[in-house]
């Protein structure tokens, strides 16, 4: 937190302790233990048993006061819809860290979209949350590094938006299914990113031509078809991930 200039270069742990609580805005060791260290607001699924809730929560606190900053309409739902839509042809050109197009097209459907730098501590993807009853949260890292993982990390997100109500709060580690409402966004961002209708001919894509081609005729990257052609064990891990864009902080 010193080093991303959250915290002041101190040697006086009062001093540290003081600015931390002003960070997330708490006011003791005690009610920061009760906000962040409760496991139905922060943890889901089997990987976050081995995290240490102080690197996640800070991870959260940078998300929460970067969408401070984004001032967004109440929300949306059929926007929003629309909104994940156009998010979908962003896949197609080349990825970036710089969320100012995911800004512009959310921010009138209620949702701030931020990205914020992994603490490999923490080791979090995504989550998505609600500020308020009128404005959500997603906020992703870029802990995979490729574009597939990035852009189904964020629709997986925007799912949880969409079905799982205002009162819960979604941290993710990876790519798991361990809960209904987990497997109920994989699912949301799989069909969204390959409609069901195209999902039929990834079976008999066997050369990167072929990929290529079918990912021009769905319209995503063909990244996130070889994203989609390993996890369902019909392309080896090892095979063309070149094909794959490989993203990095700016």
């Amino acid at each position: 937190m010193v080093q991303r200039g959250l915290l002041p270069e101190s040697k006086d742990s009062v001093v540290l302790v003081r600015e931390a609580f002003k960070f997330f805005q708490v006011s003791s060791v005690q009610s920061w233990r009760k906000t962040f260290t409760n496991p139905a607001a922060q943890y889901r699924g089997r990987a976050a048993h081995s995290r240490h809730p102080g690197f996640v929560a800070a991870w959260l606190r940078m998300g929460e006061l970067k969408a401070a900053e984004i001032d967004c309409d109440p929300f949306d739902g059929k926007r929003f819809v629309e909104s994940l839509g156009e998010a979908r042809e962003l896949t197609i050109g080349s990825p970036t860290t710089r969320p100012d197009a995911l800004h512009d097209l959310f921010a009138p459907a209620g949702v701030a979209v931020v990205f914020v730098k992994e603490i490999p501590q923490a080791g979090v993807s995504g989550v998505a949350r609600w500020l308020s009853k009128d404005k959500a949260l997603i906020q992703v890292s870029l802990k995979f590094k490729s574009d597939d993982q990035l852009w189904f990390s964020f629709f997986h997100e925007a799912g949880h938006i969409l079905l799982h109500g205002k009162r819960k709060m979604f941290v993710e580690f990876g790519r798991h299914d361990d809960t209904v409402e987990e497997k109920e966004a994989n699912d949301f961002a799989r069909d969204l990113l390959i409609p069901p209708e195209h999902a039929g001919k990834l079976a008999g894509l066997k050369t990167k031509r072929e990929i290529k081609a079918f990912a021009n005729e769905v319209g995503v990257s063909p990244g996130i078809v070889v994203g989609r052609l390993q996890f369902d064990g019909l392309l080896p891990i090892s095979h063309c991930n070149d094909l794959k864009r490989k993203i990095a902080w700016e």
